[in-house]
Parts: structure tokens; C-alpha cells; sequence
């Protein structure tokens, strides 16, 4: 993935600005009486006191004048190297700043760093334009509700131990939204991204992501970039033409090494590519309803562990669910009008179908291609209760190229009265062997089937 760019997160509302750095676990501190230091980019002077009568230029200059406990006032305005900022500045432990009004805009002209948080952080209602990274921190927690970060290379860099909470939280433009590391955290709940370069959210090692009620839109880049050792949980949230402006065949959840993502009742549309990919055989996979639909690739490509309960995989440019490696356990999921197969196999997975519907798929239901895994749609002790039922001509319901496999299809459903299938769509116990050729089934030679 690339690394460089820029990321903004704008206010939603007409919130006030809140950034208070603290010691771990303390609440401000330092000696003396706490001070009220204000800022003003138009009016102010850095010779002044600081007071609301007479305020400081820049916020650089209250950085270095305040103690643990006191509060740096922003009033309306744009800070940047033209009113007097050099930026890259570290927040000093127990201090907070705050924007005062409305129309607070922090921008860097030279795509600066902003600011570097010694501890715990809050930032609400503020515009972050234009920097390197706007926030970066090793540790403590950060927490942003209503911000807008736009053409930033990041919105914010967490590594080591640092935690984000973030609530209707905008990622706006171009650039990377989240960069977490390390064992770093974040939680976010609604917001939206819209049209970035980059991962909105690019998370590795052991770090870990949760977004609720997320909403993306137009990202040229992955939503959601895993690595290593990553974990990410993602429910009820929106992902709408999501990598669809990317030259690389992005999809909007990308895995690889030993990441792991569950997604619980998540719509992905419109994906350039896949809607999730899954790389590598140490990635784990778990669907829990939701939509994946109207993909330029698939709906899911697994090599690792898919688990699957519930769900549509409907009209993707090419298949609904594919497995290539690992073990692919899928029940009650819908995997309907795909321009190929609902579901496509090759290699040697493990499958287990349970209680799918799979119908009208331009080209099959499910084909197993090249290789010799093990595919179980039903058993004689657990009927499979999956339907194969394809009315395009010369789509089939089962395809088996596999030789030297068993393949088991035991209390399925199929096109009614068509290759031995009775008035009902079923079929005895029997065992068929290939070359067989049929609406319902297709066996290569060297392959069987019990059904």
C-alpha cells in the first residue's frame, strides 16, 4: 500500500475545538493558580500577556508559556506559517487547548507535522488542514467527536500504547485517514470518508479497529488495510463505491499476514475490486449478515479461515464468495445473480455449505475448478438444505473438475424434474460418477458425488 499523502478531519457541527494533553492517569497538574492563555492569529501579539484583552499571536508561543491545568483559547481563524506558526509542537501534559468559536482552521502551508500529544488528548469541532500528520502519539488516549481532517499526509499517527475514541468524525480530500501501530487502538462510531487517496484506515501489527455506523465513499484506496497482526471489528456500517477510483484493483477490506476482521451487518458496494480480500492462509474471516453486491470482482476471496452466517453476495462483476486456500464454512447466505458462479473453489479448501441459496448466477451455482480439496454440501447426518436452482441456459448447479475428492451433496435442493432430480427438486441416495454432464450436476472424469 502507499504510505504518503494527505488526510483532513473537518467539524461536523459547530463544535468547539479541545485538545488537553494529560499526564497518564492525572488530570492536569503543575503549581500555582491555572490560567485562561488566548490566541488570536489576527490581532494578537506574542509580547502580549495572553489575557482576552490583550492575546497571544501564535500557539506556539502559548505552548511554551503554559503549566500543567492551564487552557489555550482559540479564537476565530486561520493559524499557519503566514500568521506566525512553525508548528511540530508538543503538548505539554495537562494542558488543554480549545477553539473558542466556530471557523478555527489549524493548517500547515508547508504539510508540517502538528502536534505531537505527551498524553491523553481531546479534540472536538476543529478543522486540521494540510499537515504531515496532524496528531501523533505514543500513548495516552485521544479522544474526537465532530472534526474534519483534510490534506493531511495523516489524520493521526498512534504507535506503541496510545488508544483513539472517535464520534462523527469526518476524512475528507486526499490523503490517509487513521495510521495505527504497534499495539495501538481505536474506536469510531459514525462519520464518514469521502473521496481520500488513501487507506482511510491503515492498521498493523497487533493494533486494533472498531467502526460502527461508518460511512465511505469514493475512496481510491482500501477503507480498511490490515497487516501482520491486526485486528479489526466493523458493524453497521456503509461502504458505497468504495475503492472505486483506484488503478490497482483495490478492495475495500484488505487483508494479509495474520490479520483477522469480523464484519456484522456491513454493506459493501460498488468496490473496484473485491468487497473483502483475504490474502494470505494465516487471515481469518467472519460475515455475520450484511450486503456485498454490485462488486467489480467478488463479493469475498478467501485463502484463509471464511466463516460465513448470513448475508447477500448478489450481482458481482464475477463471483459471489471464492476460496482458494484454508477452510471456507458458509450457512444461510444468499448468493444470487453474480455474472459467474454464486460460489468458486480451486485449490484444496476446506468447504462446508449449509442452508445457501444459490440461484440464477450467470454461469453455476458453485464450481469447483483445478485442484482436490474437500467439499461438503451435505451429509447423510446433516443435510446440507442448500439450493441449486439455475434457470440460465447452460448454467449449472454444481460443477465438480475436482478428481481424486469426495464431494458430498446430501439434501439439497435442485432444478425440479431435470437430470433424475424429482418433481421436487431432490434426488435419492445414489452415488454419481464422472464424466457426467447435466443442468444440475457436471462431473469431470475421476470426479464423484454423493448425494
Amino acid at each position: 500500500m502507499r504510505r504518503f499523502g494527505a488526510v483532513l478531519l473537518v467539524a461536523a457541527t459547530a463544535s468547539l475545538l479541545l485538545l488537553t494533553a494529560c499526564s497518564s492517569g492525572a488530570a492536569g497538574g503543575g503549581g500555582g493558580s491555572l490560567t485562561s492563555l488566548y490566541v488570536d492569529p489576527a490581532s494578537g501579539l506574542d509580547s502580549n500577556p495572553g489575557t482576552k484583552a490583550s492575546p497571544l499571536k501564535t500557539i506556539g508561543k502559548a505552548v511554551s508559556l503554559a503549566k500543567g491545568g492551564d487552557t489555550i483559547v482559540l479564537m476565530a481563524g486561520t493559524y499557519d506559517e503566514i500568521s506566525g506558526e512553525s508548528w511540530g509542537y508538543t503538548v505539554p501534559a495537562g494542558v488543554t487547548l480549545k477553539g473558542n468559536t466556530t471557523g478555527v482552521v489549524l493548517q500547515s502551508n508547508s504539510h508540517a507535522d502538528g502536534f505531537t500529544l505527551s498524553g491523553d488528548a481531546t479534540v472536538t469541532g476543529v478543522t486540521m488542514k494540510d499537515f504531515g500528520a496532524a496528531l501523533s502519539s505514543s500513548g495516552g488516549t485521544l479522544t474526537m467527536k465532530n472534526d474534519t481532517f483534510t490534506g493531511n499526509g495523516y489524520a493521526a499517527v498512534l504507535s506503541s500504547s496510545a488508544k483513539a475514541t472517535l464520534a462523527t468524525t469526518d476524512f475528507t480530500g486526499s490523503g490517509w485517514g487513521l495510521s495505527l501501530q504497534d499495539s495501538a487502538s481505536a474506536s469510531v462510531s459514525g462519520g464518514t470518508v469521502d473521496g481520500i487517496d488513501g487507506d482511510a484506515f491503515d492498521v498493523s501489527g497487533s493494533a486494533s479497529l472498531t467502526l460502527d455506523g461508518v460511512q465511505a465513499t469514493g475512496t481510491h484506496d482500501d477503507v480498511v488495510y490490515l497487516s501482520q497482526a491486526a485486528t479489526a471489528t466493523i458493524s453497521n456500517c456503509v461502504f458505497q463505491d468504495s475503492s472505486a477510483q483506484g488503478s490497482g484493483g483495490s478492495s475495500s477490506v484488505d487483508l494479509s499476514g495474520s490479520s483477522s476482521v469480523t464484519l456484522t451487518d456491513t454493506s459493501i458496494t460498488g468496490a473496484y475490486s473485491n468487497a473483502v480480500l483475504s490474502r494470505d492462509a494465516g487471515n481469518s474471516v467472519v460475515i455475520n449478515g450484511g450486503s456485498f453486491s454490485d462488486n467489480g470482482g467478488y463479493g469475498v476471496e478467501s485463502e484463509g479461515s471464511l466463516s460465513v452466517n448470513g448475508g447477500s453476495f448478489d450481482s458481482n462483476a464475477y463471483y459471489g464468495i471464492v476460496a482458494v486456500a484454508g477452510t471456507a464454512v458458509i450457512s444461510n447466505a444468499a448468493m444470487s445473480y453474480n455474472a459467474r458462479q454464486g460460489f468458486y473453489a480451486e485449490g484444496s479448501p476446506t468447504i462446508k455449505l449449509r442452508n445457501d441459496t444459490l440461484t440464477d448466477n450467470s454461469e453455476g451455482a458453485v464450481y469447483l475448478n483445478s485442484g482436490s480439496g474437500s467439499a461438503d454440501f451435505g451429509t447423510a447426518g446433516d443435510p446440507g438444505g442448500n439450493t441449486f436452482q439455475q434457470t440460465a441456459s447452460g448454467s449449472v448447479g454444481l460443477t465438480v473438475l475436482w478428481t481424486n475428492a469426495a464431494v458430498q451433496a446430501v439434501g439439497d435442493t435442485w432444478n425440479a424434474s431435470v437430470q433424475g432430480a424429482d418433481a421436487g427438486g431432490h434426488y435419492s441416495s445414489q452415488v454419481l460418477s464422472g464424466p457426467l454432464s447435466g443442468a444440475n450436476i457436471t462431473l469431470v472424469t475421476g470426479a464423484s458425488l454423493q448425494l
